[in-house]
Formats: structure tokens, sequence, C-alpha cells
């Protein structure tokens, strides 16, 4: 690990833009935008270099290092990417998380998004208690209730994990 957390760097393992129609690797694109300091950023044809699909729904995903912790982030075209840029990890550390739906009635099926980012970076910022919703995660799926779910572990006890489920709004608390 490194001796200045906040310095680590990040290194991009993979990065995709696309849809099944089409799709591109943007993993270098990335690595240059983490390296400039842009660590949020909106995954959309702007920023990704042009589209792959054109008319066709887009998700981006990556999987980065910093330092020797590994992460993964996934998202809807147009939605906010945050990468976690410090390796030094709070009390918990978060194995993956999910918010979002299934729709029966809608022939899309679901919609939901991958979180485990967003929920790393509260927990590292000391903020064990949040209510999952659209204003801290996104809308990933107009008109439904969500809901939440995460696994986890303390840091100093990586063998023994820990699940939390809950619905839109409900209160979570990380212990």
């Amino acid at each position: 690990m490194s001796s200045n957390a906040e310095l680590a760097t990040i290194k991009v393992i993979q990065a995709v833009y696309g849809a099944v129609q089409g799709s591109k690797e943007v993993t270098g694109l990335v690595q240059d935008l983490a390296s400039g300091g842009k660590t949020t950023f909106k995954a959309d044809n702007s920023t990704l270099g042009g589209d792959p699909a054109k008319g066709h729904n887009k998700h981006f995903a990556m999987n980065y290092q910093v330092g020797e912790d590994v992460y993964t982030f996934s998202c809807k075209e147009g939605e906010i990417v945050r990468l976690i840029t410090k390796e030094t990890r709070g009390q918990f550390t978060v194995v993956g998380a999910a918010y979002g739906a299934i729709d029966a009635k809608n022939s899309q099926g679901m919609g939901s998004r991958d979180v485990t980012s967003i929920v790393q970076q509260l927990l590292d910022e000391g903020q064990i208690e949040f209510k999952p919703d659209n204003q801290l995660f996104g809308e990933p799926l107009k008109g439904t209730t969500k809901n939440f779910g995460m696994t986890y572990f303390r840091t100093d006890s990586p063998s023994f994990r820990k699940a939390i489920a809950s619905n839109e709004g409900q209160k979570v608390t990380v212990a």
C-alpha cells in the first residue's frame, strides 16, 4: 500500500462503452481522464469518444485499481462515474452493491445499477448510515419502487461477510 493514501494512482485495467449492437474499448481514454485528475465524469458519447451503437441504449463498465485495491464500476449511458481515489480502506470493504428494480410489465424487464463505488466512498468517509434512493444513486428504472442490496466485510476481518437488503428510502446501517 502507498504511504500517502490521498496520492494513490488509479490504474484502469479495462473499460468498455457500448451495447450489444456495438461497443468499444475505452481503457486508454478513461486512463487519461483519471491520470489528468478527472475522477468524476459522465458516461456518454461526448466523454467516451463517440457513439459505438447509434440508436441504442449504451452502458459503461470498468475495472480499475487504486494501490492494491481493485474496483468494478458499471452504469447506464448518461449516468455519472465516480472513481474511488484512495487506496486505504476505511473500517468496511464493499464487495458489491446494487440499486434497482424488476418490472414485470416492462418488456425491458429490469433496471438496476452497480453502486459499489458510491457506497464504498460513503463508508470510507465514515457515513455508515444512509437511505438508498434516487437522489443518492440515480434513477435506474422510472415509475417503480427500488430495492438496495450489498455485501461487505469489516476490513480487519475479510473472511466474515455480511449482506444487507432494504427497500428504497429505508435507512441502512452498516455495522
